[in-house]
């Protein structure tokens, strides 16, 4: 029997955990907030906050921590960090551990396996590490864990093959494979950018249209019955939450790093 752990019981994890069970998995989750894994226990579902419990003999590792950004808006990647070098502790030939956590392109190669790999064991060869980031939008009743499509990638074929297989056993949408483990991290970045950036052209027109005297949400109905070439935004105050106003600035560092200044999405945080 197949044992999957599920590290991070917040909003991504627990109904990710949930719907392993129902799908027939031997599965347990992981925690370090005692409150929450007593308040969870309460509904009959093995969790614990104890590592060697929930991640000895382990087959199939998913962690689904926060990825938060620090007070300068740059990256921190510490429970990631973290959950990694837990993880590495219990690893086991064969095992497969996918990250869920919102990551900048290369983090889940550089950073995740390359910490795994303090096990002893060759990541892709002794173990297999892939990319499969969350898309959960809560409080959608439409679209949930079990029916949002999904892609994945991992640092090698097999790695990718096998974070593939277990995600079309569990899900009722389509699972995508991306070519590399980059391609599968970048997916979500640019989701959540693309929301940003679009929010913020329209928040500036709002303002401009307003000392014109123009309706916005008029003209972006009537822009709306274009049936090509228009996807629709509308005013607000901006963006909040877990993703959209944190995931650019994983793409902004990225990019730094790399030897590119990302101005537009510079700016889109400005506004937004």
């Amino acid at each position: 029997e197949i044992k999957v752990c599920v590290v991070g019981l917040g909003y991504v994890g627990l109904p990710l955990l949930k719907l392993i069970i129902e799908k027939g998995f031997f599965a347990i989750g992981l925690d370090i907030d005692k409150q929450k894994v007593d308040k969870i226990l309460k509904e009959g579902i093995a969790v614990t906050t104890r590592p060697d419990e929930a991640l000895n003999n382990a087959d199939c590792i998913i962690v689904c921590v926060p990825t938060p950004i620090d007070e300068s808006y740059r990256p921190d990647l510490k429970f990631v960090i973290s959950a990694m070098r837990t993880v590495s502790k219990y690893l086991k030939n064969d095992s497969i551990v996918i990250l869920e956590s919102t990551v900048a392109p290369g983090t889940t190669e550089e950073i995740a396996a390359r910490i795994l790999g303090e096990s002893g064991f060759k990541a892709g060869v002794d173990f297999y590490v892939a990319h499969c980031p969350e898309r959960i939008d809560p409080g959608n009743k439409k679209w949930t864990v079990r029916n949002i499509p999904r892609v994945v990638g991992g640092i090698n074929k097999q790695s990718t093959n096998i974070a593939y297989a277990f995600y079309v056993e569990i899900l009722n949408s389509e699972v995508i494979k991306m070519s590399t483990v980059k391609a599968a991290e970048a997916v979500k970045i640019v989701e959540n950018t693309f929301r940003d950036v679009n929010i913020a052209f329209v928040n500036e027109l709002a303002k401009s249209f307003d000392k014109i005297g123009i309706d916005t949400v008029e003209v972006i109905k009537g822009a709306s019955t274009k049936p090509f070439g228009f996807m629709a935004h509308y005013p607000g105050c901006g963006v909040g939450g877990h993703c959209i106003a944190i995931d650019p600035y994983y793409l902004i560092e990225k990019a730094e790093k790399s030897g590119f200044n990302h101005k537009f999405l510079k700016l889109a945080r400005e506004i937004n």
